[in-house]
């Protein structure tokens, strides 16, 4: 459900939003009337209705931002069981990151792309980071996490436009359009007119809704590192950071040599070290 505060005067005409000029004054907030400069009573936030004129015209809307970025900002605000505050700051966000992607897919050099795969480190990162948004999103849609899938995608563009064009590698250059092609993809159930946009400017065929959903490969999707808890008696009390699938002796030396480790350690004679791979250091004291 769609919500927003609502605005009437002293006398309990309810003002639109449109009609309201919102003031903030030494940490305090206030409201005024724009046509007449009467000041207003900031009532509760509650679901947009005729009635107390709290609606926000979906017109105004897509004129000044579009659909898609109206569309974006109601998904991404907060769970589908949970009421959407409407915002102006939230919306203009929805509408950065709409001309963002636009500009990303714009400012690309080539619609061609040959398929590179080399031992390029950047262009390994970016792919990785790719397949992982991949994971990420379909788990969020498929889970009605929306919300959650979106801001995973807000962090996966921000990797594509980290990744600069100019001097890149071809392989990095690959890397970056097989991105582009799966954010188009990705954004499809949430800014479909960007995304059909897109999928052209990208030289693909056919329409983005028709495309079938990028798979991910779940070995680029996986992390190298992962982060171990550390417990101590039974307690936890830090965190290391190690390879994926390192062995449990390794573990135990990198454990043992770490300074944060030592120093929970607090001198205590250490007995028995348990790893579980991947999963958990436990370390007996005594």
């Amino acid at each position: 459900m769609v919500v927003h505060e609502t605005y009437r005067t002293e006398a309990g005409q309810w003002i639109e939003p449109t009609d309201v000029e919102l003031l903030h004054t030494d940490g305090s907030r206030s409201a005024r009337r724009r046509s007449t400069g009467e000041a207003l009573v900031i009532g509760d936030i509650e679901k947009m209705s005729k009635s107390k004129k709290n609606v926000v015209a979906p017109q105004e809307i897509v004129d000044q931002y579009g659909v898609d970025a109206g569309r974006l900002f109601v998904l991404s605000d907060s769970p589908p069981e949970r009421d959407v505050q409407w915002t102006a700051g939230g919306l203009e966000g929805a509408g950065r990151f709409v001309q963002r992607v636009w500009a990303e897919v714009d400012g690309f050099p080539s619609a061609e792309m040959s398929d590179q795969r080399s031992d390029d480190a950047a262009a390994l990162v970016l792919r990785k980071a790719s397949h992982k948004a991949i994971k990420a999103v379909t788990e969020g849609v498929e889970g009605f996490h929306f919300n959650a899938a979106i801001a995973r995608l807000y962090e996966f563009l921000n990797m594509l436009r980290a990744a600069r064009t100019e001097g890149a590698s071809p392989a990095l250059l690959a890397a970056k359009y097989e991105g582009l092609v799966a954010l188009t993809l990705l954004i499809q159930p949430f800014v479909p007119h960007l995304a059909e946009e897109c999928w052209e400017r990208l030289g693909q065929p056919g329409l983005a809704v028709n495309a079938p959903w990028p798979p991910f490969d779940p070995a680029l999707a996986t992390d190298d590192q992962v982060v171990l808890p550390v417990q101590i008696n039974g307690k936890r009390r830090c965190e290391l950071s190690v390879a994926r699938g390192l062995a449990p002796a390794d573990v135990e030396q990198i454990a043992l040599a770490d300074a944060e480790v030592q120093a929970k350690l607090e001198g205590q004679a250490v007995r028995k070290i348990i790893v579980v791979p991947d999963r958990i250091i436990n370390i007996v004291t005594g």
